[in-house]
């Protein structure tokens, strides 16, 4: 359940926040993560690890399509 809670805070983090406080979010996630790898592989952390990367590739998009909207819109 906590991954899944962190996964969640990572991605609207990326998704919502100004950058420099989305990073260390993320950073710190990514940090948790790893120090959960130095109790060994279970399947909690193997699903922890899969759900970070996910919010770490879906956080950002929304941001990203928001962006290139903003262009679109500018440029007409």
């Amino acid at each position: 359940m906590a991954a899944l809670a962190l996964a969640v805070l990572i991605g609207s983090s990326l998704r919502a926040l100004p950058v420099v406080p989305a990073v260390a979010i993320a950073a710190g996630g990514v940090a948790v993560i790893a120090f959960s790898w130095v109790s060994g592989p279970t399947d909690v952390t193997t699903m922890a690890t899969m759900l970070l990367v996910g919010s770490l590739v879906i956080g950002p998009l929304p941001r990203a399509f928001a962006a290139v909207r903003h262009r679109r819109t500018a440029d007409r």
